[in-house]
This record gives C-alpha cells, structure tokens and sequence, in this order.
C-alpha cells in the first residue's frame, strides 16, 4: 500500500504519469484486496488533501501577464518598464520584464495551463479513489465479473441475494452491479465505473484491457508504446494468476504482506512535533503529513522546500509605510568603484533616489527614478530586488515605494564611518531629506535598512582586531537605529544586512571573523554573503560591474524577506565537534543539500577547510557531507585542542582575487538574479569562520 500512496504523492509535483494510470491503480486495488474498504479509503483522503493544496495553487497563478512564445518574442513587443511571461520547459511560466531591452527574470511560477492540467489530474484521481471505494466494497461480496451478463457465471449456481459486476462491455446502460434473483442476475445500480469514470481519456485507455495482447496474465494500469509499434509494453500491472500488483518498484512479497507490514503504522504513531502524519511506512517514516508550523503538506513529491527555502520568523515588528529607506554605507564598494559604467540605466518600478543620483556623496529635497550614474552601485539593485522578492512574499502591495542612496566613503576604516565620524552627518541628512521628499509627495516615510559594504580598510596594517570591529560594529547598529526613531519617530527597528569581506583573510581575519560575529546581534544584524565567489577587477580591490549587481541582489533578497517577517536566509555555520579522528561541523541550511561547488568557483584545497591540532594543520584524509553537516575525516585522530577553520587558508587564482581566500562550500537556493543577459545563482555560500572543536568522550 505504501507504493500506491507514494505514487499518488508524487501527482502535484510532477503529474506525469497519465491521470487514466491512477483510476488503473485504484481498479487494481479495488479487485485485489477485498474487505480492505477502509485502507483504499484513506487513499481517497490523501488524494483530496493533496487537491485541496493544488487548488490553492491554482489559484495563485491566475494572474498573468503578457503572454509570448519565447522571451526574445517578449522583448520585442514589449516596451522598456513593461512585463510579459513566456513559458519554459519544465512547463512554468517566467515573468520578465523589459529593461532597456535587458530581459530581466522577476520570477519563475507554475502556468496557469500546467496548475489546471495537474489539477483536472487530481480532480480525476479523486473520482478514482472514490470509485475504488466503491469497487473494493462491492468486490469485498461479488461472486464474478465479466465483460457482460451472459459471461457471469450460472445465476442458478449462487447463493440468493449474490453479487457480480459486469464491466468493461462498452455500455453503461449494461455495466455496473447485478444481483441474483429467482435464478437471474437482476441489474440493481452502477459500480461507480461506469458513471464516475466514463471519461473519454480513460475509456480510450480502458477499452485497452480487453484489446491488450501482452503479458497474458497481467492487465495493464501504467503501460507505454513499444518503439516498434507492435503494442504496449507494461510498466505497471495487476497480474491475474498471482494477485497482486507487478511492475517497476512493487516489491517480490504478496500485496497483503505488504499491507499487514505497513498498516499497523498509522495506528501506533505516537510523535510529537509539527508534522502530523497523513500516510507512514513501516520505518515510521511520513510518506504524507501535514506540518503546523508552515501549514503546508509535506512529503514524497510535495516538495514546497524545492522552491522557497526553509524560513525563520523574526521576533521584531516589520516597518511598514508608503516608502521604505534602504540606506547604502561603507567604503567604495558601496559606491560601485571597480564597475565598468552602469548596467541600471532604466527604473523598472517605483522606486527613486536623489535628484543628484544614488551616490553623488550629497543630498537635496527632489527625487528621480532610481538608476545608476557612472558607475554600477548597489543602490538600484537592492532597492529593485527587495520590490520584486518582497511582492512575490506578499510583504506589501505593488504600489509599494523605495528610496535609496549612498552615503559611503572610499578607502574609510569602520572608525571613520561610524556615528563620531564627520561622514555620519552625511547619513543624517540622506535620512532626513528623504523624510522631506516623502512628506513633500504625501507620503509617509520610515527607514527600514542600512547595507553595510566595508571591511577592507580594517585589514591594512595595523589590522583592526576582532573585538575591536565587532564592538564598533554593534555600536553603529543601535546608533543607526536610534537615528531612525529619531528621524521618523518609528518604534521598529532598521536592519543591518551586510557582507562580509574577503580580501587577506588568509592572512588577517580578524575583521572577517567579527562580521560572523556580529550576525544575528539584537536580530537586527544579519551576516547576507561572503564575497569570495563575485568577480573581481583587475585592481585586486573592488568587484566588476557584475559582483556589484550580484551582491547587491542578496542584500535585497534579504531586505525584502525581513519586510516580510522573516530572518534573511543565509547558510550559517553552528559548531563544530571532533569525533575520534573525524570532525563535524554542522550548519544552518536555507535549501539543502548542502553542495562542494567546483564549477561557479574556483576548486580550493580541501573545499576551504582546514584542521589544526594543537596548532599544527592535519592532513585531511576525505571530506563529505552528511545532511546539514560536514564531516572531515583525518589521516589521524586529534589530541590537542583541535581547531576547523573555512575559507581562511588559502587564495584563488582567478584574475583580480589572487588576495582573496575562498571555499566550495554552497546550499541549492534556487533563486537567481539576471545581470548582463546572464542568469547569476544567488546561492548561499558558507562565510569564512573558524571554530574549536572539542574532542567528544563519547
């Protein structure tokens, strides 16, 4: 039964075998296990469970836009600042829109047309699982079955009262139940075959069985055409001589074997936690179950986690007003230095900066449309990102504003920004203006983030040490969020999104190690990406163009996930602990599995990792992953304090991060961000960190 219930799982998330299959199975079960009404009905409550999801689906896909058969057809009849959808293989539509004749992807969905296919393919496998219903009832007490009443057997020969079925004759009229009477079979009503399932897919499909000139004994449920064209080739059966079920993944034992060993499941779970189960195996596994926490169905083929990563609720108060302030800060990466022009030349929404621009190190009381100047900043991207990623979270509506500008200054250490610095007057009056351009338009303003790009003038001789960064670091934070209440009298507190710096930290990381550190400080700090993996100028300092956009697209994924009341997703180490000769890191996986990518970068030794013993490196025998952990296997077991470090150890030799030490170590985030025509993965890779591991007892 397991198998069966597997089977239909997989129907929302995939649909690909025929919906005809599904009332096969149900048939098949019905015929094969009398007296077990009660096992198909709990199939027929799954199928409905899992339609009731794919209505809700359904649902919220009805609105799409422009429609065209491939994007470059979009593009070309689509003007600058609009959207249209086209439709890909894997049967979604993707939402574009129109950039300066850039195709710029907003979102991949599921079609309408595909959600109402999968749809009717549930709504069929429901009547299936009700006609199976009805089936195994009525098989549970009939004597016979037959292609017509002159097949059934010799009424004379029964029992008064006995049941036979006549299907499969071609007409409804003459299929359906029959009863014996005064040595007649009497036709007393339909099984449910005849009036639930006279669909023309499955009669096509079911006039088969009599036709079929296969296997003999075996009657097909799921079955394909022969290359040759000489019939149908089996992939899913019912065999009549043996009685159960053959076909690829049934297993050799009985059916009822089958049953015995799965059944009693449902009846012993005593879990606890967040997911109830719907269907369960022997090894009190969920096959189908429903968690609390998410209100989603979970299990085989619904995997809601294969497009939205695993999130966390913050425990603040989302800042809502008619614009939102994301006010960019640090040193010249917050400036676009190292881009090569700009690449936002258009403002696809409503989003708007200075009239000076987004970076002109000034302020004023009169705005424009959010595009980048000489060089790429990012300004645009972050503010453009949080406006499409946030809609898509429903964290507020399309008419939805976003200011933002920069108030960074090259070549600064953290002590020349912070809230003593003469620069802060510089945040103070972007803040303050920007009230004024609301206010001027009839809009109300509130500061919802500042994101922090800096780092790389604290590791210049003297280095600025750890505790000393990361002091200065949180103190900016409370003092930029008292700024905000200041300024627009808001009780919720502006987040810190930042990234955190590459460049020596083979050599100095310090600074690297207080980012980590400061992640998650009064849930208001949060760590977004290393920058090891951007591409990089020739100048071994700044990002291209591109990584200016790139990283700029995490800090507004993550903008736009807090206004929707969550943590940014992010893939944070945890611990790590040593287990005779191997050492376990675990991690805080956003959308597993986690991932050894040598292909968006640069193979490192060991993937990045490193392991000290009493503070000489170990050789590293192998390194693999194991759910949300990392283990690393040594050529020998440690016995002196034992330390793991990632990223810390070594520098690529990519053109332009020859000075920046990186890793391979990544989750499977689906999302992406396009840049130049080029679809970029916003992956989340593993920052740099360095840990004890203690040696376990145990």
């Amino acid at each position: 039964m397991a198998e069966v219930t597997t089977t239909i799982s997989l129907l929302p998330a995939t649909a690909q075998i025929h919906e005809d299959g599904y009332s096969g199975i149900m048939q098949a079960w019905a015929a094969a296990l009398p007296n077990h009404s009660a096992e198909i009905n709990a199939v027929s409550a799954e199928i409905n469970v899992v339609a009731a999801e794919i209505n809700v689906q359904a649902q919220a896909a009805l609105a799409a836009g422009r429609w065209y058969e491939d994007v470059d057809t979009g593009m070309s009849e689509t003007s600058s600042g609009e959207t249209f959808s086209t439709t890909n293989k894997a049967g979604e539509f993707e939402l574009y829109l129109n950039n300066d004749d850039d195709d710029l992807l907003l979102g991949t969905f599921p079609t309408q047309t595909a959600l109402l296919a999968t749809q009717s393919a549930v709504e069929t496998a429901q009547v299936a699982a009700e006609t199976a219903r009805d089936l195994a009832e009525t098989y549970a007490g009939a004597v016979d079955r037959a292609t017509s009443v002159a097949g059934l057997v010799d009424p004379s020969t029964v029992a008064n009262g006995a049941h036979a079925i006549v299907s499969g004759s071609g007409d409804p009229d003459i299929d359906g139940l029959y009863e014996e009477q005064s040595d007649t079979w009497v036709r007393i009503g339909d099984t449910g075959l005849a009036s639930k399932l006279a669909q023309a897919a499955f009669n096509r499909f079911s006039a088969g069985y009599g036709d079929f000139q296969g296997a003999g004994d075996t009657v097909p449920i799921v079955a394909t055409t022969r290359g040759d064209g000489t019939g149908l080739a089996i992939l899913f059966g019912f065999n009549r001589v043996l009685g159960r079920l053959v076909g690829e993944g049934i297993p050799d034992e009985p059916v009822q074997d089958t049953i015995d060993s799965s059944f009693p499941g449902h009846a012993l779970y005593n879990g606890e936690g967040p997911i109830i189960p719907i269907v369960g195996n022997s090894d009190s596994g969920i096959i189908l179950g429903y968690d609390l926490s998410t209100d989603k169905l979970v299990g085989a083929g619904l995997a809601a986690s294969s497009s939205s990563p695993q999130r966390e609720r913050r425990d603040k108060t989302v800042p809502t007003a008619d614009m939102l302030q994301a006010m960019v800060y640090g040193q010249s990466w917050s400036l676009g230095t190292g881009s090569d022009g700009p690449l936002t030349t258009v403002q696809p929404y409503n989003n708007i900066t200075f009239s000076s621009g987004p970076v002109t190190g000034s302020s004023g009381t009169t705005s424009k449309a959010l595009v980048e100047g000489a060089n790429e900043s990012p300004c645009s991207i972050i503010a453009n990102m949080a406006y499409s990623y946030g809609l898509s979270l429903g964290a507020f509506g399309d008419e939805q504003v976003f200011f933002a500008s920069s108030a960074g200054q090259g070549s600064r250490e953290i002590d020349e920004l912070d809230a003593d610095s003469t620069r802060w007057e510089l945040v103070q009056d972007q803040l303050t203006d920007a009230g004024t351009i609301a206010a001027n338009a009839g809009d109300t303003h509130k500061i919802a983030a500042m994101c922090w790009i800096q780092g790389q003038a604290d590791i210049a001789s003297p280095v600025t040490p750890q505790e000393t960064y990361y002091g200065l670091f949180t103190a900016m934070a409370d003092d930029f969020a008292a700024e905000a209440t200041g300024q627009t009298g808001q009780t919720e507190s502006p987040v810190i999104l930042y990234t955190q710096t590459a460049r020596l930290t083979s050599s100095r990381d310090q600074v690297a190690l207080a980012q980590l550190q400061a992640d998650g400080y009064g849930d208001i700090m949060y760590l977004v990406t290393p920058e090891y993996f951007l591409p990089f100028s020739d100048d071994d300092l700044h990002p291209t163009e591109v990584g200016h956009r790139w990283y700029g697209a995490y800090l507004g994924r993550a903008l736009a996930e807090v206004l929707a009341g969550y943590e940014p997703q992010r893939l944070k180490p945890l611990g790590a602990i040593t287990h005779g000769a191997e050492v376990h890191i675990r991690f805080k996986v956003p959308r597993g599995p986690l991932v050894f990518d040598t292909s968006n970068m640069e193979p490192m030794t060991n993937h990045g990792f490193q392991v000290k013993d009493d503070g000489s490196t170990v050789s590293i025998a192998s390194l693999r992953i194991r759910d949300d952990k990392v283990v690393i296997r040594l050529a020998d077991a440690p016995t002196g304090p034992v330390t793991v470090s990632y990223a810390l150890s070594e520098s690529q030799s990519w053109v332009g991060a020859e000075q920046v030490s990186g890793g391979n170590l990544r989750d499977s985030s689906a999302d992406t961000v396009l840049i130049s025509g080029v679809r970029r993965p916003l992956f989340n890779w593993s920052p740099h960190f360095a840990f004890t591991a203690p040696i376990s007892e145990e």
